[in-house]
């Protein structure tokens, strides 16, 4: 049994895009899903009374990942993943806030940048 617990709820995310995303998450960490949510409406709300550790937001194409800081300022105690439909470009939002690039989006470093806190 993993020691880590990983509470995280999934924000328009196709569902296999999640299912690759719990799937590599929970190899490596005890996995908690708090939301499976098909649109943004009301997300803050939401949210809010859930207190996820990591919430996994699905870029629509083209779409800029810009409004992570201003989500961020709403959850502080959050850490957003926000990704393309294709897993291809992710960026980590953290409570400083800051960006991160992840360039290589490698099993271990998505669980490394989830569990770690940025400096």
């Amino acid at each position: 049994m993993h020691a880590t617990l990983l509470r995280c709820a999934f924000v328009t995310v196709s569902p296999l895009m999640r299912a690759l995303l719990e799937e590599t998450l929970s190899n490596r960490v005890r996995l908690e899903i708090l939301a499976e949510l098909d649109t943004r409406d009301g997300l803050v709300r939401e949210l809010a009374g859930l207190r996820p550790d990591v919430v996994v937001i699905g870029l629509e194409r083209q779409e800029s990942d810009d409004f992570g800081a201003d989500l961020l300022a709403d959850l502080p105690d959050a850490r957003l993943l926000l990704m393309s439909a294709d897993g291809a470009v992710a960026c980590l939002y953290d409570l400083r806030p800051y960006r991160r690039v992840l360039t290589d989006f490698s099993a271990d470093q998505l669980v490394a940048a989830l569990l770690e806190r940025g400096i």
